[in-house]
């Protein structure tokens, strides 16, 4: 029986072992494609710290600017279970000719580095909230949006835990589902619609304080990309 006993835990201890080996050999691959990637999108500035003044250089200030994505800061004062910063999506402010695609998805990366700062964006994953409410076909490149939401598949280093949605105009109702597409099973499972009342349904059902709710969905948050952009510039992040 000992003797028993003794070969199961070797076969426990190399189960454990090959496990932890396919696990470091993922992490190696992901940490290889976000490193090609990176290098891809900014060249030797890939090496520098990913600041707002890097993005000025790198010729991405337009796409951070026009606000399609914002960061949205929660109330750290341990009052809540959940105390994450949210990340506001608004199709209605997608300008693609306006800056370059590669430039967009410079932004795009910048973003969620941004928000990663966030140690319990980091522990838990990220909570998007997006608007389509006034999305039209200025607003579209699905080449541009396969690229953004491709770095999200296996590169960048966050995880989507919740995306809750308002639904847009029924004749772009499409536009929405080809991204939903391109987010893979898992994060598309995640995606929550809500109708005209998002504010309400996201204050009672999901705990989030109005305060942290965007106006434009009927909150009391009034979105302030400049602002937010100096902040961060004068804080050299």
């Amino acid at each position: 029986f000992q003797h028993r006993g003794t070969l199961h835990r070797i076969r426990v201890g190399l189960t454990h072992l090959l496990i932890l080996v396919v696990r470091v050999q993922r992490a190696a691959k992901r940490f290889v494609k976000y490193w090609n990637k990176r290098i891809e999108l900014f060249g030797e500035a890939a090496f520098l710290p990913l600041t707002m003044e890097t993005m000025k250089k790198q010729g991405a200030q337009r796409p951070i600017e026009v606000g399609a994505l914002q960061i949205i800061p929660r109330n750290k004062s341990g009052d809540s279970e959940d105390e994450r910063d949210l990340l506001y999506v608004d199709f209605s402010k997608l300008e693609p000719k306006s800056y370059t695609r590669q430039a967009g998805c410079r932004a795009f990366w910048y973003f969620f580095h941004a928000i990663l700062e966030d140690e319990q964006v980091q522990k838990k994953g990220i909570i998007a909230v997006s608007f389509s409410g006034n999305v039209s076909p200025r607003n579209r490149d699905p080449i541009f949006t396969k690229l953004c939401l491709s770095s999200l598949q296996g590169i960048l280093p966050v995880r989507i835990s919740g995306l809750h949605a308002t639904p847009p105009p029924a004749v772009y109702y499409i536009f929405v589902k080809i991204i939903l597409c391109f987010m893979g099973d898992r994060l598309r499972k995640r995606a929550i619609f809500h109708n005209n009342d998002a504010s309400t349904v996201l204050e009672s059902k999901y705990s989030m304080p109005r305060i942290c709710i965007p106006t434009e969905i009927g909150g009391d948050y009034k979105l302030d990309i400049r602002g937010w952009m100096q902040q961060r510039l004068d804080a050299g992040l």
